[in-house]
């Protein structure tokens, strides 16, 4: 129901040394409480916007891709491991707070039908609904089934192996339709998956690709600190993750989904400057 096991793993594995980049003397910019605002209408302050965007549109997809884990786990696991042939996807649908209901979905287009619920409350144990007969879905989720649908149509450069995917409405970047992630994965938890991310603005019927973004310029994929560390023949410890972003000026919300799942703080280089990411901590910028 989610991830295969990817065919070929391209993975490297960089020290990150701050004084060899930023150069002696130079302090980093913060972004948080107590930090000085940018000038108004300057570069520095749209840049700051984007980056404040993509840190919380990142901690939505890490939320929702953790809620359609947890509930396909305990699909699996009432099923004695084994998949339902029945079930082709699956949307996940946030509640109030951290909450989340995953529908798992399959039939045609013309008629999806629902073939389990998973409620997920913090704290709780997932609550796992087997609908039998299976019912119609709503019109919520064919909606965000025909985006994603759309998505995974749309003519793209995929890298080798599975997509998870995410789905979530367009308000959360104050437009209307949908935004569809499709996120290149691998069933490795040593390994994390930088880059093969892609971004698509769906309109709102779910018919229609308005926009495409690949959110990375390749399958970048790194060994995760352990693994890293493990490898080490040299005695030399890797300290952070560390990738050059070319694709824009500043991260992009996949970077900060990628540290929230690893809780791993990463560095990303940029044309200019070095940004330090952990999770939905305030975020660091250095000047090169």
């Amino acid at each position: 129901m989610r991830t295969a096991k990817l065919r070929r793993t391209s993975r490297f594995w960089l020290l990150f040394i701050v004084a060899a980049l930023v150069g002696c003397g130079r302090s980093a910019t913060p972004r948080g409480p107590g930090a000085a605002p940018p000038a108004a209408g300057s570069l520095s302050e749209r840049l700051w916007t984007d980056v404040d965007a993509a840190q919380r549109i990142g901690h939505a997809i890490y939320l929702h891709d953790k809620a359609a884990a947890v509930a396909t786990d305990a699909v699996l696991m009432s099923r004695g491991g084994k998949r339902d042939a029945r079930v082709t996807t699956f949307i996940t649908l946030a509640g109030e707070g951290d909450a989340f209901r995953v529908v798992f979905i399959g039939g045609s287009a013309d008629e999806v039908l629902v073939h389990y619920e998973v409620e997920l409350e913090p704290g709780a144990r997932p609550k796992l609904t087997r609908i039998d007969p299976p019912t119609p879905a709503s019109e919520d989720v064919r909606e965000r089934y025909r985006a994603l649908r759309s998505a995974s149509r749309f003519s793209f450069q995929p890298c080798p192996g599975s997509y998870n995917h995410v789905v979530l409405p367009a308000s959360i970047v104050e437009s209307t339709g949908w935004i569809v992630y499709l996120l290149s994965a691998t069933d490795r938890s040593d390994v994390m998956v930088i880059g093969g991310h892609h971004r698509f603005h769906v309109s709102e019927d779910g018919t229609r690709v308005l926009d495409h973004k690949a959110l990375s310029a390749s399958c970048i994929r790194l060994d995760t600190p352990a693994a890293a560390n493990a490898k080490a023949k040299d005695g030399l410890k890797a300290q952070f993750p560390f990738v050059t972003h070319v694709v824009s000026p500043r991260p992009v919300e996949t970077h900060f989904f990628v540290s929230l799942q690893h809780r791993v703080k990463l560095m990303v280089v940029t044309e200019g400057d070095v940004w330090a990411i952990d999770g939905t901590a305030p975020v660091t910028r250095d000047p090169l």
